[in-house]
């Protein structure tokens, strides 16, 4: 029986009564690293909005398996006038609905900085991060929202080859531990690393064996 954790059934997304997503269908199963494919205005990360209800959908079914995810947003920019360190930023992770931490918060967000190597830099100014470093501070402050599943929108934007490389390493270690991985890109590099791929194009499908997929031509979207 297949473990879905995301179901979408023939949801449609409009954006200013233009069809952006219309009748696409898809899954995602527990601990898969699913990438959602696209050229430029396919609507990926209208989709991605769709999924988290932070854009709605005109018609169609989204079923959740989880209650809690982690999100890094494209969107997210950490400037520099940001009066945070490290922790104080990934703690804040965990506010919702409350005004004071707890022991139980103060552990996970220990837990998550040792985890990605964060701990002994903890009282660092954001500021004063290279951009590999606010990447997986980016990353951890989502983990410590849930560990179980999270959603990236073009988390490689603006990195270096190294830098990327390493995160893609983080990411695919964590999603080897149980992680469920769902992420918008438009960086070939990824297909290294995730097991299955939606392409939104003329015809949206789903592809497996995702690089072997590309390099034999079945993924095309430029």
């Amino acid at each position: 029986m297949l473990d879905k954790i995301l179901n979408c059934e023939n949801i449609t997304v409009c954006y200013k009564n233009n069809k952006i997503i219309e009748n696409l269908s898809f899954f995602v199963q527990r601990g898969d690293f699913f990438l959602i494919l696209g050229k430029n205005g396919a609507g990926k990360s209208t989709l991605l909005k769709a999924i988290l209800a932070l854009k709605d959908i005109t018609n169609g079914t989204i079923e959740k398996k989880f209650k809690f995810c982690g999100y890094m947003s494209q969107e997210v920019i950490l400037n520099k006038d940001f009066p945070s360190t490290i922790y104080e930023f990934v703690l804040s992770a965990r506010s919702a609905n409350k005004l004071f931490f707890n022991s139980i918060d103060k552990k996970i967000v220990k837990q998550k900085l040792e985890s990605l190597n964060l701990w002994e830099i903890k009282d660092k100014s954001l500021t004063s991060l290279s951009i590999g470093q606010r990447q997986r501070v980016l990353l951890c402050r989502s983990l410590c929202i849930s560990d179980k599943i999270i959603f990236l929108d073009e988390p490689t934007n603006s990195l270096d080859i190294k830098v990327r490389e390493d995160l893609y390493k983080l990411l695919k270690t964590l999603n080897d531990k149980g992680l469920t991985i769902v992420m918008v890109t438009h960086d070939k590099e990824a297909f290294k690393y995730a097991n299955k791929a939606l392409v939104l194009s003329d015809k949206a499908k789903i592809v497996s064996d995702v690089y072997d997929s590309y390099q034999k031509g079945d993924i095309k979207f430029d």
